[in-house]
């Protein structure tokens, strides 16, 4: 049984997609950027970074579109 915090496959693949576009860019993907390169609705990637920052994985800062901050895995 998964824990709580643990990420569904498609919950990495995003998680890894927004890793690859700030060391590619130097910055965070807004939530359209992330939509489009997942290939999902605006609304869709804004549920799936509300999620990711339930478990941990994200913080979403008050400074704009590109305030997303990555968090490190929770320890076991």
């Amino acid at each position: 049984m998964k824990e709580r915090n643990e990420l569904t496959t498609r919950q990495d693949y995003a998680l890894k997609w927004i890793k690859s576009f700030i060391q590619k860019h130097g910055l965070p993907p807004t939530v359209r950027e992330i939509g489009r390169g997942l290939n999902i609705e605006s609304s869709s990637a804004f549920y799936l970074l509300k999620v990711l920052q339930k478990k941990g994985r994200v913080k979403r800062g008050s400074l704009g579109a590109r305030s997303l901050i990555l968090k490190t895995p929770p320890k076991r």
